[in-house]
């Protein structure tokens, strides 16, 4: 994989243990870091600039092993945080699987509830464990 930690147009995907895979569309991308935050020894900050925006946001990733980065476009993971900030698999997989599982559970029920409901009410859950 080859790291680019600046960028135009890409996909930054955060693989989150709680809430599944939360994807950010920007039109451009800037990882800065390594360096230490609060507590952690080491963090990265990947600051981007949604479409139709003129602002930078920002996401810090830091080695809790809940969460980690990818920075992908046409399919091609241009940037993964666990280069610079350890992410433990091994901790990281369980916690996916049990929330993903109660977030799958929970999604069914509100697709009935959906289905079910009168025109312009809509339920929705946070997070995406479908991909």
């Amino acid at each position: 994989m080859t790291t680019i930690r600046e960028g135009e147009k890409a996909t930054i995907i955060q693989h989150c243990a709680v809430f599944g895979n939360l994807k950010t569309e920007v039109r451009k991308y800037a990882v800065l870091g390594p360096k230490p935050y609060a507590q952690y020894s080491t963090s990265v900050h990947v600051s981007f600039v949604k479409p139709g925006k003129r602002k930078w946001a920002y996401f810090t990733i830091v080695p809790d092993d809940l969460r980690y980065l990818t920075v992908e476009h046409n399919g091609e993971v241009l940037y993964d945080s666990r280069t610079d900030v350890p992410c433990d698999m091994t901790k990281w997989a369980p916690v996916y699987q049990e929330n993903r599982a109660q977030w799958l559970a929970r999604q069914a029920e509100i697709d009935k509830e959906n289905a079910a409901a009168p025109p312009g009410v809509h339920t929705e859950q946070m997070g995406n464990f479908r991909d």
